[in-house]
């Protein structure tokens, strides 16, 4: 039975620690693989370092501080964030309304009552449709589509402000003095 090739960290513990795996000795890919990776090791190691820039803990430090403001003014953006979306749940609940109450006032739902006679509908198809187009509240519904779909929008930004919040807390509370 011939055993498994050697994984990617089994590769790079061979290359780099110098572990010795018996299936490396029957199998040329994997010690193809090896010599690959030594020969990545090595030139990697003869690279010239370059020197850390003296600015590197200022920015370090400045770019900390611009994702703590960050954090903050997403944090005091809760309330508006809140008092949006519940504003546009209002708005759809008022639209969906809106449109169930124009669909009976153009007696959309009228046509309804003509699927039980299925003879009607046969006989008179296009005219059936053409009815049926023209009382439809087509405003109404796109308006409460959009508004519904904007609810969605707003929800998933609340959450994702609300999850920041848990996620990412006050630094000060996370500070070591």
């Amino acid at each position: 039975m011939q055993e498994p090739h050697l994984s990617a960290i089994e590769i790079e513990q061979s290359a780099e620690e110098g572990a010795t795996f018996s299936h490396v000795a029957t199998c040329a890919p994997c010690q193809h693989r090896v010599a690959r990776a030594k020969k990545l090791i090595t030139a990697l190691r003869d690279q010239p370092r370059a020197d850390t820039p003296n600015d590197l803990a200022p920015r370090i430090i400045a770019a900390s501080e611009l994702m703590t403001r960050w954090r903050s003014a997403r944090r005091a953006s809760i309330p508006e964030m809140t008092a949006a979306t519940a504003f546009t749940v209002l708005v759809a609940i008022a639209l969906v309304w809106n449109f169930f109450g124009a669909l009976e006032q153009n007696g959309t739902l009228d046509f309804f009552d003509l699927l039980a006679s299925p003879e009607l509908i046969t006989a008179y198809f296009s005219d059936y449709l053409l009815a049926l187009f023209e009382t439809l509240p087509l405003v109404e519904f796109a308006l409460a589509s959009l508004a519904v779909m904007s609810v969605i929008v707003f929800a998933r930004q609340w959450i994702e402000l609300v999850e920041s919040r848990i996620s990412f807390p006050a630094r000060s509370a996370t500070r070591r003095n």
